[in-house]
């Protein structure tokens, strides 16, 4: 590194006189200066790491995560025929009120990722809880385990009680 810094000489440095940042000035001498030894390592890095974004891509586009509306998700429940919609809520609240034809699946249990294990990752997964953040914690699980597709309800039960739609109550 030394070396390099040692090449500017005087006359150089009176090129760009009127730069008006002098880092500006040292790193153009700078590029200049260090053309095959220091760059070639670095244009196959960047060959690297643009194959590693490229690849990352592709595997991002296999797995399908979404936060989609309320009528969005009243869609893919009857594509799916709500075979896999899953409420992350905790029991309690759950006999409370839910969505029709959903399985509880506590996101705070232990058992969370052994539970999630049973259902067919092949098929599309629509998971929600009371607002939101829990559902999205969710989420990023379900793709940490494999699950190709899962869409997530955006503001949870809350919005869907808010958009009128239909729910199961415990009668207590």
């Amino acid at each position: 590194m030394v070396q390099r810094y040692e090449k500017i000489t005087n006359y150089q440095l009176r090129i760009y006189p009127h730069s008006p940042f002098l880092i500006l000035n040292y790193f153009r001498i700078f590029a200049k200066n260090t053309i095959n030894k220091y760059t070639l390592p670095s244009i196959r890095m960047k060959k690297i790491i643009v194959t590693f974004v490229f690849i990352l891509l592709c595997f991002c586009a296999f797995a399908q995560l979404q936060t989609i509306s309320v009528n969005e998700f009243e869609k893919q429940l009857i594509n799916s025929k709500g075979e896999q919609l899953i409420d992350v809520r905790t029991p309690q609240e759950y006999e409370r009120y839910r969505i029709p034809g959903a399985k509880n699946i506590n996101f705070r249990s232990p058992e969370f990722r052994k539970q999630i294990e049973h259902l067919d990752k092949n098929k599309s997964v629509l998971i929600y809880c009371l607002a939101g953040p829990r559902s999205k914690s969710a989420m990023e699980i379900f793709r940490q385990a494999g699950f190709k597709t899962v869409y997530e309800l955006n503001g949870g039960v809350n919005a869907w009680l808010r958009a009128g739609k239909d729910i199961e109550q415990d009668s207590k």
